[in-house]
């Protein structure tokens, strides 16, 4: 169920569920690091793993006391552009739990112990990550094909240097930062859910006793949209070879192919990513089991981008072949996606839905994603009847887009080998 406090920019999502469980998640949309200040490259990374560390009553060791015996799990996280803070546990101790995050994600209070024994954490962190193989690689692969100015090339664990001179009054302008322009969600799933009472007015009697977070959040001045996107665009480009000492002697080939993604069209991209894409579907089927070309492949509907990503990973011999046999399949929809196969998914995507809204979460995340996707607030039941509205001519016309897009695609080629750079694609 969602709910839109009387302070627009408060959103309350709730999935009731007959479970012992309770799930709570406050999430602030505009939280992440690719907006933190140049001087603050990385130092929300830092404040995530302090904010949940203590309240203004328990401190590190109090609340790690409380928290074992009423067997609370606190976390948080943060990636490049939400914050969240998470709680669940036992749904007798919903309310615990409630007023523990409200206080956390409201009214933090920061500590000078925790900021210095945090921050070494975070540094050696720093450290083990850009000392992973992998982690090098794909960032250099990142910023080998965005433009620099895109949110991709943004790194969360930031700059090692100004995460060492972290201080609480940098964590006090960030947390501001965070309140002031973001969209705030508390999504709560799970048992025990009524021992909340009536979670608005919950929510307004703390801000009440916190009048500085409270003129925070109600100055809209610069609150950005609920489904605000930075840039992200690749780099102009039709083939980009990559050879770096740290991929594989074999190949993992991405194609872009430019596809408008919107609200209205998603339950189409659902109904053809299963019929022509994931397991089972007729490209998957032909690339992996008939030709034998690939080791498996994946695609990305990606709505920040405005484009259809396709990876898969592949020996280099194949990857001409397989970026041709992607275009013949594209080439003849009633040969490669016919109504009859349309018609049999159509009859079971409504099990697919039910599986997924009985995971615990499931409704509040998937909702909060709709919001900060398109600014659209949609639950699973709202969902399925538009996925049962879809038509096969709704597939055929987004079959038909992408046939026309692929001449336009853009194809990175990742591989230790240097001959992947004498490809013609």
């Amino acid at each position: 169920m969602y709910t839109q406090h009387q302070i627009p920019n408060i959103h309350i999502i709730t999935q009731p569920l007959n479970r012992s469980t309770a799930k709570l998640d406050f999430l602030y949309s505009n939280g992440g690091s690719w907006f933190e200040p140049p001087q603050h490259r990385g130092k929300k990374h830092l404040l995530e793993h302090c904010i949940a560390s203590r309240t203004k009553n328990l401190d590190f060791e109090g609340l790690k006391q409380y928290s074992f015996q009423e067997n609370i799990n606190l976390n948080a996280y943060t990636s490049d552009l939400v914050m969240a803070l998470n709680a669940s546990g036992h749904k007798s101790d919903v309310n615990k739990m409630f007023d523990i995050l409200l206080e956390m994600f409201f009214a933090p209070t920061f500590d000078q112990s925790i900021l210095q024994r945090e921050r070494e954490v975070v540094l050696r962190e720093t450290s083990e990550y850009r000392g992973d193989p992998s982690y090098r690689l794909y960032y250099d692969t990142i910023r080998a094909i965005f433009t620099a100015d895109s949110v991709e090339t943004v790194d969360p664990l930031g700059d090692p240097d100004l995460v060492a001179q972290t201080t609480l009054a940098d964590f006090h302008e960030l947390h501001q930062q965070n309140l002031s322009t973001s969209h705030l969600f508390f999504m709560l799933s799970g048992g025990g859910l009524e021992e909340v009472g009536e979670i608005s007015h919950s929510i307004d009697t703390f801000l009440q006793n916190h009048l500085e977070s409270a003129n925070l959040i109600q100055d809209t001045t610069h609150l950005r949209p609920i489904n605000f996107k930075p840039k992200n665009e690749l780099q102009p480009f039709s083939y980009r070879p990559i050879v770096h000492s740290l991929a594989s002697e074999h190949a993992e080939l991405t194609i872009y192919i430019p596809l408008n993604i919107s609200f209205s069209n998603t339950p189409a991209i659902v109904m053809f990513d299963n019929l022509f894409i994931k397991f089972g579907g007729t490209l998957h089927d032909i690339l992996r089991d008939e030709l034998q070309l690939i080791y498996g492949i994946s695609g990305n509907f990606r709505q920040d981008m405005n484009m259809l990503q396709l990876t898969c990973g592949c020996e280099i011999q194949n990857i001409v072949p397989i970026v041709d046999n992607i275009k013949r399949t594209l080439s003849d929809v009633q040969k490669y996606l016919p109504l009859s196969k349309f018609n049999i998914f159509k009859n079971l995507i409504h099990k697919k839905i039910e599986m997924a809204a009985d995971n615990l979460g499931s409704e509040t995340k998937f909702m909060s994603e709709r919001l900060l996707s398109y600014g659209k607030a949609e639950s699973y039941n709202e969902y399925l009847e538009r996925l049962n509205n879809v038509t096969y001519q709704d597939v055929v016309d987004l079959y038909d887009e992408l046939a026309k897009a692929f001449e336009q695609k853009q194809v990175v080629v990742v591989s230790n080998k240097s001959e992947i750079e004498s490809l013609k694609i």
